[in-house]
């Protein structure tokens, strides 16, 4: 839920100061505890599974786009890293991640 918002916040936000605000507070505020909490709940859903079915993971396709969502949002977590990634395609990345979502 807080990645679909931090999505909506940057597609409808104006440009100019309020903009490059509204971007920093959806990383601080939204970004960071939705991935923490996405990482969590993959990798309690692994303990459990691992417990349960005596496998971890299976590919199965709930695991996979959970997986794949939390590699897209991370880009944007990881941007100071790696600043070539995020430069100029950070709406870019926002859309995919809101699609992938």
């Amino acid at each position: 839920m807080l990645l679909a918002l931090s999505f909506l916040f940057v597609l409808i936000s104006p440009g100019g100061a309020f903009r490059r605000t509204l971007r920093r507070l959806s990383a601080a505020v939204l970004l960071f505890p939705s991935l923490f909490f996405l990482s969590l709940g993959i990798f309690l859903g692994a303990v459990w599974a691992g417990i349960s079915w005596g496998c971890y993971w299976s590919w199965d396709p709930k695991e996979t786009c959970a997986l794949i969502t939390l590699l897209v949002y991370a880009l944007p977590a990881h941007g100071k890293m790696f600043p070539f990634l995020i430069a100029a395609k950070n709406k870019k990345n926002t859309v995919f991640g809101g699609y992938i979502l």
